[in-house]
């Protein structure tokens, strides 16, 4: 009973460390990047939000944003600042203006010589995560990326204005997502120095993912170049030893025809599906939202991977195969949430799947603990309890951080891998010891077992000996004692 309650202070304790560093991962990773100061700029009688290029300490997360809903505005156009992009359209114009040093301020130029590239200007790199679902990136006039097709967009008009018109009904939208490394430049000389202009038109398949995918880095070439090399390469660890887990646990299945790893191989495998998919979005890819269904769909399959260690009764309550349902039906609506097209559907199919996953954490969490208590393996059964946090993080989380690092879910996933693998690993190795034990030693078993059998069959031959011997004089006083009956009730009176 004390190891029982233990075991359980000790699933306990690891919940609430899950959570605690689950905390301090998400601030951390809020607060790893600044935000740009932004400064307030007129352009041409407009407003703007601005960051100057001497606010740039660093690599630091670009917070001057001025968004235009719904409409392309021209690169030589002014965006004001009125309107920060927090609720972006179906398609729109995000710029950003990176300003150049202030009257006062060019007295202090020398440290940004850090900056300075020999055509003579200052060059910061700005990085744009994936904008759905496609994209046309200008610098300045210049347009120095396009991504997909954006539906009737007549790329002519705004890179030179040699089309008459914005529109071209021959094009039609095609979805294309990537990462992009935007060069800023800015004039080191103070008489030509100006602010640079970047300017973002975007169209969405739908009206619920739209606009950029996280947060949008600016600094030097090299920092922010690391960062993101930093964020796929541990992405790719990730997904590598998830594969590897999963052909691990696949194989043994194969080998060993047994059904009983496979909560670890739908472990593996779900695991495996959100670090790829995470992945994937982080380079060029025209299915972002398939991708983006399989990040949801990997947190719905994780719960339903949990509910297979639940007992299949409590009385009459069927508790796996209803537990089970309600996971299964969550992860169907995780993973077409993705593709919804309309605000009203998505936002039912969200709320819905958020709430039968919460229950199914709380189901699983109680009758994990109640399963511990009554001296089930706590092992593999830790996997349960930070899935339960793992997918309630991603609930409320679903943009990346500027550090993949610093992610809760990446280290939670990690770690479920690593209990998964070796428990797991473990298992499979004890039971092939057993099984390579009684292959080598099998006549010397044989006679074990016909042996242990020979003293079972003597034992019960002994039992009823003694049992017929004490049994004898009863069952004949008894049957003497019936004779005596008859004869008397025979006689006459």
């Amino acid at each position: 009973m004390k190891k029982n309650i233990a075991n359980v202070l000790i699933l306990i304790g690891v919940f609430l460390l899950c959570v605690t560093i689950s905390l301090v991962f998400i601030f951390a990773g809020n607060n790893a990047v600044k935000d740009t100061p932004v400064r307030k700029k007129d352009i041409s009688g407009s407003s703007v939000n601005t960051v100057s290029i001497s606010d740039i300490n660093g690599v630091m997360k670009m917070t001057a944003v001025n968004y235009l809903p719904n409409e392309f505005a021209e690169p030589n156009k002014v965006v004001s600042g009125e309107n920060e992009g927090k609720n972006p359209a179906k398609r729109g114009t995000y710029q950003f203006y990176i300003d150049t040093l202030a009257t006062d301020e060019w007295s202090k130029s020398e440290s940004l010589n850090k900056l300075l590239k020999p055509d003579g200007n200052w060059h910061l790199t700005m990085y744009i995560p994936p904008v759905f679902a496609a994209c046309s990136v200008f610098v300045r006039l210049e347009n120095k990326e396009y991504v997909g097709t954006i539906d009737r967009y007549n790329i002519d008009y705004y890179v030179n204005y040699s089309s008459p018109s914005e529109f071209d009904d021959s094009i039609s939208h095609q979805t294309a997502t990537k990462p992009m490394f935007i060069d800023i430049p800015i004039s080191s000389d103070g008489k030509l120095s100006k602010e640079c202009k970047v300017t973002i038109h975007y169209e969405a398949d739908n009206e619920n993912f739209v606009g950029i995918w996280g947060p949008v880095l600016i600094g030097e070439d090299s920092a922010v170049r690391g960062i993101v090399a930093q964020n796929r390469s541990i992405l790719l660890s990730g997904a590598i030893i998830g594969v590897a887990t999963l052909l691990l646990f696949l194989l043994i299945c194969i080998l060993k025809r047994s059904f009983s790893f496979i909560p670890q191989l739908l472990f593996a495998t779900g695991i495996f599906s959100a670090l790829f998919s995470t992945y994937m979005l982080f380079g060029f890819t025209t299915v972002p939202y398939l991708f983006s269904a399989m990040r949801r769909f990997s947190a719905g399959f994780l719960l339903f991977a949990s509910a297979l260690y639940l007992p299949k009764k409590i009385g009459k309550l069927p508790v796996l195969y209803a537990t089970s349902a309600v996971a299964a039906v969550a992860t169907v609506l995780a993973f077409i949430s993705s593709f919804c097209t309309s605000v009203l559907a998505y936002s039912a199919i969200c709320y819905t799947y958020m709430a039968l996953a919460f229950i199914c954490i709380v189901v699983v969490f109680a009758f994990t603990v109640l399963d511990i208590y009554k001296n089930k393996p706590l092992g593999l059964r830790l996997n349960t309890i930070i899935t339960g946090v793992s997918v309630a993080m991603a609930l409320f989380s679903d943009k990346p951080v500027p550090f993949i690092a610093l992610s809760p879910a990446f280290w939670l996933y990690l770690t479920e891998l690593v209990i998964t693998f070796v428990l797991g690993l473990r298992e499979f190795i004890s039971a092939e010891i057993h099984n390579r034990y009684l292959t080598t030693n099998l006549e010397q078993e044989v006679e074990r077992q016909t042996q242990n059998l020979q003293n079972i069959l003597a034992e019960r031959d002994n039992i009823l000996l003694y049992v017929s011997h004490d049994m004898k004089k009863t069952v004949v006083g008894m049957n003497e004692s019936l004779t005596d009956l008859r004869q008397n009730l025979s006689a006459p009176n």
